[in-house]
This record gives structure tokens, sequence and C-alpha cells, in this order.
């Protein structure tokens, strides 16, 4: 991956809102809007979109190449982008919402968080973010009944551009990951908690005594005041998925993934989601499946007998791009289960 050369020099450089077009899709207008590309930048800091107030970077950053566009790369230091106006942050709103990004993922911790409005008070988790928890994409939200983590069904992957998206309407959350549903939850009604006097922020994870900061780089995060369809957050997706050769529309089983066991001498299912009507073809060890997605995107399929050995590629083809999960091995598992003095003969 090539980077630009430019820093953004000075500590704690204030982002200046300007207007940017032809980069925002057509439909609702977000009530907060910042996109992190050079052209945005006045001086020496850098842009965050129109619909908002200027945001504050809290450490030198950089900005690098995300295919035919740029991002902001955060190192897993304690680099972050953070909107404390203290006009905007009571306009934020609270009965229902979308909050989207387009993000990539260079490590994994226990938590991370893409954008949101969040911290411990009076000894409870108060307002909402969308990040991941270990391996999967969370959206969290506290609201009249505590807090809920709605975590994605499959796994996410280092290294590739990806759309994220939570909405929530009063009695209902849900969860998308490049225009696709990837979990929903009823868990919460009513108005979320927010918490005082805490900053929007991009690029952090702070939860009392912990701190888990991003190792990636973030594109463009957007806020809106309603709850967005599947429809208009799949446009949002298609609008940029070549720009910055994002990760195909593909949902996979949570029990899919890197470092996967399958089961050696038996025909092997596999499912998932994508664009309606898409050619999906599975491949691992020579052997290949293929199936047609129906009218809802769903799409199931059965791969030959594989041999014990590896390890393999495990891959998921569509028109639009390829998933690719390393280091797949197939044999058995055995799950044992004793004490302390438990042996194998």
């Amino acid at each position: 991956m090539n980077t630009r050369t430019s820093l953004l020099g000075l500590i704690s450089a204030l982002a200046v809102l300007t207007a940017c077009t032809g980069c925002v899709a057509a439909g609702p207008k977000p009530v907060g809007q910042w996109v992190f590309t050079p052209e945005h930048t006045r001086g020496s800091g850098l842009v965050v979109l129109t619909g908002g107030p200027a945001a504050k970077i809290t450490r030198r950053v950089r900005v690098i190449d995300a295919g035919e566009t740029q991002a902001l790369q955060f190192d897993g230091g304690a680099n972050a982008v953070q909107v404390a106006d203290p006009a905007f942050l009571p306009k934020l709103p609270k009965s229902r919402f979308t909050a989207e990004t387009w993000v990539r993922i260079d490590g994994f911790r226990r938590w991370s968080r893409f954008v949101g409005v969040f911290a411990r008070q009076e000894n409870r988790r108060k307002g909402w973010f969308i990040g991941t928890h270990y391996h999967r994409f969370v959206f969290s939200l506290g609201a009249e009944r505590g807090m809920t983590d709605l975590h994605s069904g499959g796994s996410a992957h280092a290294g590739q551009w990806v759309h994220v998206a939570g909405t929530y309407d009063g009695e209902r959350m849900r969860l998308f990951v490049n225009g696709l549903l990837a979990g929903e939850s009823t868990a919460q009604t009513g108005e979320v908690k927010l918490p005082t006097g805490t900053p929007l922020s991009m690029g952090d994870y702070h939860n009392g005594a912990e701190f888990y900061p991003l190792r990636g780089a973030l594109h463009e995060v957007r806020v809106y005041d309603q709850a967005l369809s599947e429809k208009q957050i799949r446009r949002h997706y298609l609008a940029k998925a070549r720009l910055l050769a994002a990760a195909p529309p593909l949902v996979m089983s949570g029990c899919f993934g890197d470092n996967m066991v399958l089961q050696r001498e038996r025909p092997l299912p596999v499912w998932g989601r994508t664009l309606p009507g898409d050619d999906v073809t599975v491949a691992c060890a020579a052997k290949t499946a293929s199936a047609k997605a129906d009218g809802d995107g769903r799409w199931r399929l059965t791969l030959p007998k594989l041999d014990a050995g590896g390890p393999h590629e495990f891959t998921v083809t569509t028109p639009r791009g390829r998933l690719l999960l390393r280091n797949v091995v197939v044999g058995d598992v055995w799950f044992c289960a004793g004490q302390s003095n438990l042996a194998l003969g």
C-alpha cells in the first residue's frame, strides 16, 4: 500500500468543514458528515464534510491512498478524531438515527470504535457506537433497557475496505455490512441515553479504564436523524465500493472464517447472503460449487467431499468481488471433557 507523503503535522489540528461536490449520493441529508481526504483540507487541518461542526484530531496522523481516493490512518496509538462542539452535541438524534462509515481494519482487539458517543457514567455504559468486538462488527446502544451489543453474524476480515452502518428507530436496532443486513434486535426501546459532556469520537474506544485505539483507516463518517432503509444503505455502499476497491457485498455465517477446520470426507454445506440474483462460487482444495442468490439475496450450496489436509485458501466469489479465507484445514475436530486427570490414550 502506497502512502501519501504529506503528514498532518500539528497535534490537535483543527478540521474545518467545507463543501464537497459529487461525493454524496442523492437522498436524506446527514446532520454530520466527515470525509478524510486532502481536498477537504485547509491549512494544516483535516476537513470533515458538510452538515456538522469542525472536528479535532488529537494526535499526529497521515493521509494514505485508499483505492482511487484517500483515507485517514490510525496507527493503534492515541490518535482519534473528536467533535466536541457544545452547540452540536445536544442536537445529536436520540429517538431515531443512522450512523455509517467506510473503514479498513488492520488489526483486531477486544473492542474498537469507528464512530460513536459512548462513555461509562453513573456506573453504567451510555450512548452508542459502531465498531468491532474481537473479530465481529458490533452496534452498541443504550436506551430504556440498559445496553445492547448487536453483533454481525459473520466475522470481519483485516485489510479490506468495508461499509458498516447501524440504524435505530426507537424500537429496532439494525446492523449492516456492505449494504446487507448483518444483524437486528428489538431489545431496546425509547430514546438513547447519551453521556453528558462526551464528544462524538472516531477511531478510539474508551470505557472506564479500558482503552482500545483503532488500527486501520477511516475514509468517511455520516450521521443521520432518521433510520435509513436497507435499500438506502445499500445505495451508499454501491456508490463508493469501486472507488475504494471494497470487499464484496457478502455476509457469511459466523461459523466460516480464517483458521477454520472443515470436516473431511463429507459434503460441506456453505451459505450466506449477497445481492439478489448474484451468482456465487465457493472453492477450496481444488473443489468448487456454485449457486444463485434468491430474491432476498440468500444462497446455499454444497462443496464435494474434501480430503484431510491443508492449509488451504477458501474463496467465495461473486460478480462484485471475492472473499478470501486463509489457513483453512480439513480434518476432524474432537471435543474432550473431563477433570484435570483427563488423558488421551
